[in-house]
């Protein structure tokens, strides 16, 4: 606990996956039964997940060989999943119709907080813990006290970013910028249904600009606004596809609430900042955690690409 601020997250996967051993001694588990968990939990639960638990299973027994136990990790040798990389990020197409969709969110609290996402580019559970103390209002800065890699961050706030603090600050009765709706004391957390709400509406505008999608959807789809509806509509949507035998584009239903936080450095990317520049603004300790976003600044290759052309065609 001491050294890893991620602590309760373990607990709670290793208590989720990992309970059935609780009453086996250590020495009792064979590489075998490790190797066939992983499988199973690959099966059930995906590779990410199945990555991770065996990374928990390997340190927990590094661990008891630093504390003295002379046995065999068991997960020493077992290969992990190959996982790809992530480089969804909202494209600039898209951006109109999630903007339009986040504006017509009814649950204000959701709607600043994924809005603060968007603006700021910062982690999620930094956000949702973002505190009326960590906002210096004369400077338009936003300071982080601890970031995943442990350091602190100070983040500028846009003229929009400071206007929606503004606005909460108005009505606040917490210390939390984003406090819980049922207990002010505590943060607010339940933003998922709110996302996936956004995600079907901005979804379905994007769909309706599309001449080929159109005719699958009304007016009465686009103007639901209350919770029920909107995810309603969307079904709708849905089986007059599957009824007419019309392949349906994704959307924005694959984005995740984290490749927000690729977004904001994308765009960063699209408009010429250096990569320097972006994981400053990201709170990058590494430059490699900034390199994804090296090949997203096309316009000195589309140059380049311009230039030898009409010098091989004259």
């Amino acid at each position: 606990k001491k050294h890893k601020r991620s602590w309760k997250y373990d607990e709670r996967e290793v208590n989720k996956f990992l309970s059935h051993w609780f009453k086996r001694k250590l020495s009792d588990i064979k590489k075998t039964e490790v190797q066939l968990l992983i499988e199973k939990i690959h099966d059930t639960n995906g590779l990410y997940q199945a990555n991770r638990i065996l990374e928990r299973i390997r340190a927990m027994y590094n661990k008891a060989i630093e504390w003295g136990w002379e046995g065999i990790n068991p997960a020493i040798g077992i290969k992990k999943y190959k996982e790809k990389a992530r480089d969804r990020f909202i494209l600039p197409n898209e951006m109109p119709h999630l903007v339009k969709a986040l504006d017509e969110e009814e649950n204000t609290t959701a709607r600043d907080y994924l809005w603060m996402l968007l603006l700021t580019g910062a982690r999620r559970t930094n956000t949702l813990m973002m505190q009326w103390v960590d906002i210096n209002w004369e400077m338009c800065v936003w300071k982080i006290p601890v970031t995943k890699n442990g350091d602190p961050v100070t983040i500028p706030l846009v003229d929009r970013a400071m206007s929606i603090l503004k606005n909460r600050k108005l009505v606040s009765n917490s210390d939390w910028v984003f406090p819980s709706q049922d207990n002010p004391t505590k943060h607010f957390v339940n933003f998922k249904r709110a996302w996936k709400r956004a995600q079907q509406k901005s979804t379905l505008y994007l769909l309706s600009q599309d001449v080929q999608y159109s005719k699958l959807i009304f007016e009465e789809d686009l103007s639901a606004r209350a919770y029920e509806p909107v995810e309603l509509a969307f079904k709708r949507v849905l089986a007059r596809s599957q009824k007419d035998k019309v392949l349906l584009p994704t959307g924005l239903m694959d984005v995740h609430i984290h490749d927000i936080r690729r977004t904001f450095g994308s765009f960063q990317a699209i408009t010429g900042a250096s990569l320097q520049v972006i994981g400053k603004s990201l709170g990058h300790k590494s430059p490699l955690s900034t390199q994804v976003y090296a090949r997203l600044n096309l316009d000195p290759v589309r140059a380049s690409i311009e230039r030898a052309t009409q010098v091989m065609f004259g």
